[in-house]
């Protein structure tokens, strides 16, 4: 599981999965937990982009069966 604060699309979570996928490396499932799709948001508004704890947990429950 990779928990990336970023977006979804364009982050170092996407590379990574990627580069598994494309090796051959990902002989199990794969999940990422990443903050929101949106622009960033600046202030105290960008700690509502990231992925919460239920996010995160419902992610790990998935993996684990």
């Amino acid at each position: 599981m990779f928990l990336i604060e970023s977006t979804p699309d364009g982050g170092i979570g996407e590379g990574l999965v990627t580069g598994l996928v494309e090796h051959g490396a990902a002989d199990r499932p794969i999940r990422r937990v990443t903050g929101v799709d949106c622009y960033i948001p600046l202030g105290d508004a960008a700690g509502l982009m990231l992925p919460d704890e239920h996010r995160v947990r419902a992610a790990a429950e998935a993996l684990l069966g």
